[in-house]
């Protein structure tokens, strides 16, 4: 796909400007990129983000004429400054917010093994992980992703298929259980309904996505201290309540 048209973006709430060239050959995605902005990680995050969705349509456009799976990596870029480098999607942030296991392989019980037997065993909890890990890789997935994630650990805690007093008889144990408080669940609830009914570009602030994604981590990571621990509820003088 040589000389695919080029792309001009501009974003007025941001002050960013984008004019972007692509071409894809013998399945390696090029991308040309001038940007107004690029002094911030932030700035960096926007353009990297605007970029990957821009290849991603391409490689999507394709997919879908074509009846395959495929997806898209993007591994090194070349800054301004000249000196290529690789692109690694992090949040460390979100690392220290996880406690109930390490890669510590002499930690018994709290160790990676751990953690691999309790996901790889349930695929409501090993899909739930991937919705997380995929909110960080593909920003516009975070709301869907993370409010679909919350539910996994409700249906892993009380099952409930389409029956409505059994899902919410599962939030009020997810609650108990986990300690959390209603609004800081519902929280996470409320941001991803519009993108979960089809409104995919409903405007979400900055800070509510970041604390959605917060949130999600920090329910999943006591949702994994409740499983290591029997499956009872949470000692409030370690995980007090949320809220």
């Amino acid at each position: 796909m040589r000389d695919l048209p080029s792309v001009h973006w501009e974003d007025k709430e941001l002050g960013l400007v984008l004019d972007v060239n692509m071409t894809i050959i013998d399945s390696e995605v090029s991308i040309t990129c001038e940007s107004n902005l690029y002094s911030t990680q932030d700035d960096v995050s926007e353009v990297y983000k605007r970029v990957f969705d821009m290849a991603r349509t391409a490689v999507d456009c394709f997919s879908y004429i074509k009846g395959m799976g495929l997806g898209v990596v993007l591994e090194r870029v070349i800054p301004p400054s000249g000196i290529q480098h690789n692109i690694l999607v992090e949040r460390p942030e979100l690392a220290k917010l996880v406690t109930a296991f390490d890669l510590n392989r002499e930690n018994k019980g709290n160790n990676f093994d751990a953690m691999y037997q309790i996901v790889i065993s349930d695929p409501n909890v090993f899909l739930a992980v991937n919705d997380l890990i995929a909110a960080i890789a593909v920003s516009h997935l975070a709301a869907v992703n993370c409010g679909r994630a919350v539910e996994a650990i409700r249906e892993v805690i009380m099952p409930s298929g389409s029956d409505t007093a059994k899902r919410n008889r599962g939030w009020e144990l997810m609650r108990q259980n986990l300690n959390l408080g209603f609004t800081y669940l519902n929280f996470i609830s409320n941001v991803s309904t519009a993108p979960r009914h089809g409104k995919r570009v409903a405007a979400t602030s900055k800070q509510d996505f970041n604390e959605t994604i917060k949130r999600s981590w920090i329910i999943m990571n006591r949702f994994f201290e409740y499983r290591k621990r029997g499956s009872v509820q949470l000692p409030l003088t370690e995980f007090p309540i949320l809220s």
